[in-house]
């Protein structure tokens, strides 16, 4: 197998996120985001290379946190700028709501349930960035990218919220958010209104 701390990342110099900075592997990129970019070892696991310590620590501690949660990919090996993890293969749910145009009831059942699951374990910040979530071939949501979830605080479905509105599913899913579960859907309610409130300020 061929030694993937060879790979290294860096800052975009020409704008915001980062670039690979060099790969001399034969191990596919997979995808990046402000702190890593991830590469496929095999056919069920990938390396993510952190830009920095500080954050391949803070989501090893997450993991460390929440292990046994389903809903995020299984930690096989954690080094001092890298974790090695279960690789989930699936499109975003941002890239699978835009290919339905439409929220299931059931996709919006798991973003219900991930939310309250977020609350029991901790999370200092309960919320689901769309394109942070994969849905796997059997419409299963997990949960990726938990750099700074136990680290920031931020308001509670804000980036939910937020993306599901430019994807024009929104009221969609607070309106199956009040038939699935009238209980939440007061929770939901309050913080969509403050939400739209926030926008307009």
């Amino acid at each position: 197998m061929e030694d993937f701390s060879m790979i290294s990342v860096m800052k975009n110099p020409k704008g915001k996120g980062l670039v690979v900075e060099n790969n001399p592997t034969d191990y596919n990129f997979i995808s990046k985001g402000c702190h890593g970019a991830v590469f496929k070892l095999s056919a069920d696991r990938c390396v993510k290379i952190f830009l920095k310590n500080k954050s391949a620590a803070q989501e090893a501690d997450a993991y460390t946190r929440i292990k046994g949660w389903t809903r995020c990919p299984k930690i096989y090996e954690v080094g001092p700028n890298y974790i090695v993890m279960e690789y989930i293969e699936g499109l975003t749910l941002e890239e699978y709501l835009k290919t339905k145009n439409y929220i299931s009831e059931s996709i919006t059942k798991q973003i219900l349930l991930i939310l309250q699951e977020m609350k029991k374990l901790g999370f200092s910040r309960i919320d689901i960035r769309l394109h942070n979530a994969m849905v796997t071939k059997d419409d299963t949501i997990k949960v990726i990218d938990l750099v700074s979830e136990f680290h920031k605080k931020g308001s509670m479905a804000k980036r939910l919220f937020r993306g599901l509105e430019v994807l024009g599913l929104l009221d969609l899913f607070i309106a199956q958010v009040k038939e699935i579960d009238f209980k939440s859907y007061s929770e939901i309610k309050s913080l969509h209104e403050e939400f739209l409130n926030n926008r307009l300020l």
